[in-house]
């Protein structure tokens, strides 16, 4: 059984609930180096996994999200040593180690890439099937009303198992800088 925890549930580990953006330049050997520009993240190359790539994956994680109802602005800055593709995914928090079965939801919206191009980074765009155009998924699409969606009429939600991911083309020593807004899901 899979427990689901959103921001409005009085239960207080919903307050851990933070979006998590993962730039993955490993394939390429492509040295990143980050930084925080405003305050909202936590930059930093990832911390687990085989050694020899951490240098080439920075994990940006944002400042906890304590409400489902409330969007909030995120953003960060890396730069690319080398002219190449990396692969942005947009994902959720990985459960507790004694609360495996809990499942971090995290919406996503109006995500905006100065220094590369992004497609459809406001997820309007959808296929005939629900899935979002230029967007890859690491499993299911999860269903959005869109009702609530920060800008526009969608938004896509993701957890650390069901991320979504796109490749960007990036130029050496040109900083890219990656804006979006966040929530806890509220199914």
């Amino acid at each position: 059984m899979l427990l689901t925890l959103n921001a409005h549930a009085a239960d207080p580990r919903a307050e851990r609930v933070r979006p998590i953006v993962t730039i993955n330049a490993a394939k390429d050997q492509n040295k990143l180096t980050s930084y925080d520009t405003n305050g909202t993240m936590v930059v930093e190359n990832q911390q687990f996994g085989a050694v020899e790539q951490r240098p080439f994956i920075l994990r940006a994680r944002g400042k906890e999200i304590v409400s489902s109802g409330d969007w909030k602005d995120y953003s960060f800055t890396f730069t690319p040593e080398k002219s190449g593709y990396v692969w942005v995914s947009l994902e959720g928090e990985y459960p507790p180690k004694e609360q495996p079965d809990i499942v971090f939801q995290v919406d996503f919206d109006t995500l905006v890439v100065i220094g590369a191009e992004i497609k459809n980074g406001d997820f309007e765009e959808t296929s005939e099937d629900g899935k979002v155009t230029a967007w890859q998924y690491s499993a299911k699409v999860i269903q959005n009303d869109g009702k609530s969606a920060r800008s526009g009429s969608r938004f896509v939600t993701a957890t650390a198992k069901n991320r979504i991911g796109q490749a960007i083309k990036v130029t050496a020593g040109q900083a890219v800088t990656i804006s979006f807004s966040a929530r806890a899901h509220n199914p």
